[in-house]
């Protein structure tokens, strides 16, 4: 038992680890695409797709375009940082219906890497909900770990004192 607390603490920590740096990376994006320049660019795909998880359905825009910058070609996916999930068809729909197949669209692209892009600069708040998930995963898991290791500790302080207790003359 003592070993799956174990394995369940170092996995609170690297999901935890895991979902702070895509919560912030998240936020960077955001942040940082406001200030970036933009390059025109042309919708490739543009449809809507439904996530199934066993409790709902949720609906995600799929939008790729293709730009250039200084000559080089580039095709991003990203439309805001964070992205858009919507819990019903319509509602991802009348989003999708801004970014119809050959339509021409402002490009934000991050002048150190054009590869990184975006169609909607700044993002959605959502960023802090991964990240606040991540903080409380890697704060279970060290909470988690301190007392298996606390624990560990007191349960030999308590075999070495009864130890020590049989071994004395005056137990006898």
């Amino acid at each position: 038992m003592t070993v799956g607390l174990y394995v369940l603490a170092v996995l609170l920590l690297v999901v935890g680890g895991f979902a702070l740096f895509h919560g912030f990376g998240n936020r960077s994006l955001a942040v940082e695409s406001k200030t970036w320049p933009t390059a025109p660019g042309v919708i490739v795909t543009s449809r809507v797709v439904e996530e199934l998880s066993q409790k709902s359905s949720e609906w995600e825009l799929r939008v790729t375009y293709s730009y250039t910058v200084a000559g080089t070609p580039y095709t991003g996916d990203v439309v805001r940082s964070g992205g858009f999930d919507y819990r019903n068809r319509k509602g991802a729909e009348a989003k999708l219906a801004a970014y119809p197949v050959g339509t021409t669209v402002a490009v934000r692209y991050d002048p150190g890497s054009p590869g990184r892009a975006v169609l909607e600069s700044g993002g959605g708040g959502e960023w802090w909900l991964i990240a606040g998930g991540g903080f409380v995963a890697g704060v279970a898991g060290i909470a988690l770990l301190v007392f298996l290791v606390r624990d560990r500790a007191q349960g030999r302080a308590r075999k070495h004192k009864r130890a020590v207790s049989e071994s004395s003359p005056m137990s006898r």
